[in-house]
């Protein structure tokens, strides 16, 4: 059992001095020590507190560690080498720009829920959207839940807390003749062949952004999802796995799709010719002039340029992933196929993100119910 000493500093200031289990490594003997203000006998008490969490393996933070040096710390050392450059990037909107600055200079083992829920308030009021606080709140409970784990702090004070409840906003998609529109007023454009595929399939951007020739079988109209193109401030362009496991998938291309392929490779043929280029299935479907990579934020900027002119609803280009998903539910396409055609990881992903579809589905079923017993009676 570990054991500790109370010594007096100056009026009603204590200094607690106490022990822990030696370094793992190095075997080496470490110490702790807290400052105390109160009486000698709240002093002693909370040695006696601080000594029992040290024998159940509880590493108090330093007394001198904020939390922003903590979750600093978390994302250089914890986070950044788990995730995607894209994700990671998302984090650092956070907890860089909001984060730290507010709650930053907050001893680690002092911080409390009133702080959280304070700074989620204090969010609102400046007009942060509250999905957005439901983001932070994200981010705040995995790096505190980290620091418990690792035995720096008693409890996890995000746990008190509650983030603003979200109102999912509607999906926006284009109706059957605004997609028409959209796609006969994009022809004769560059990058139509893009907005085709994607309202095609609905896969991501990313994703037809990284597809390869070889990743395309002509024959039986198929295409594999094996890779995307991620843009990143640190990295650039670079190819990297899709978003999730199940969005590695196979997707059935429309006879349209395969027209356009074809056209599409006979051009880039001819395009690369010039420029002494020969045919490689290795070489990206989507390439600009020159034959290096689209930037996926320039696809799109240029889709929101292109788009706002038309007399259609405005959407952003994922707008076009909502809007295959939807017609084919609303065209009763069977919802494990639809689900896995999106590469979403289960139906219940689809059913969360669609769900509002299924309304307009019930009232078809109890019709398809009223032929049967009509064909009955006939």
């Amino acid at each position: 059992m570990s054991s500790g000493t109370v010594v007096k500093r100056g009026e009603n200031s204590w200094r607690l001095k106490y022990d822990i289990s030696p370094d793992p490594i190095s075997g080496e003997r470490r110490t702790r020590y807290f400052t105390f203000r109160g009486s000698k006998r709240d002093a002693q008490t909370r040695l006696a507190k601080l000594i029992s969490e040290a024998d159940d393996g509880i590493d108090a933070a330093p007394a001198s560690e904020t939390f922003g040096t903590f979750i600093d710390k978390w994302m250089t050392d914890t986070i950044k080498p788990a995730v995607r450059a894209s994700t990671y990037e998302g984090y650092e909107a956070i907890v860089y720009k909001h984060v730290i600055p507010a709650l930053g200079r907050i001893k680690l083992k002092d911080i409390r829920a009133t702080h959280i829920q304070t700074y989620y308030s204090d969010k609102a009021k400046g007009g942060l959207a509250s999905q957005t606080i439901v983001h932070h709140h994200r981010r705040i409970f995995q790096a505190l839940k980290f620091a418990y784990l690792a035995r720096l702090i008693p409890f996890n004070p995000a746990e008190a807390v509650k983030p603003p409840k979200v109102q999912r906003e509607e999906i926006v998609v284009l109706s059957g003749e605004e997609l028409r529109t959209l796609l006969d007023g994009l022809e004769g454009r560059r990058f139509w062949s893009i907005v085709f595929l994607a309202a095609c399939t609905g896969m991501r951007r990313s994703e037809i952004l990284g597809l390869r020739w070889c990743d395309l079988d002509i024959e039986t109209s198929h295409l594999a999802v094996n890779r995307a193109l991620e843009q990143t401030k640190e990295f650039g362009l670079q190819i990297v796995p899709p978003k999730t496991k199940s969005s590695r998938r196979r997707i059935t291309l429309p006879a349209p799709a395969i027209e356009m392929l074809k056209r599409l490779r006979l051009r880039q043929d001819e395009e690369f010719l010039a420029l002494g280029i020969g045919r490689d299935n290795d070489r990206h479907v989507f390439t600009r002039k020159d034959g290096e990579w689209y930037s996926p934020r320039s696809i799109s900027k240029e889709f929101q340029r292109s788009i706002a002119d038309m007399d259609i609803t405005q959407i952003t280009f994922h707008g076009l992933r909502h809007t295959h998903i939807t017609h084919l539910l609303r065209d009763n396409v069977n919802l494990k196929v639809v689900s896995a055609r999106a590469g979403h990881a289960s139906v219940s992903i689809t059913l969360d993100i669609y769900g509002h579809l299924i309304d307009g589905m019930e009232t078809s079923a109890a019709d398809a119910v009223e032929r049967w017993f009509g064909s009955e009676n006939e």
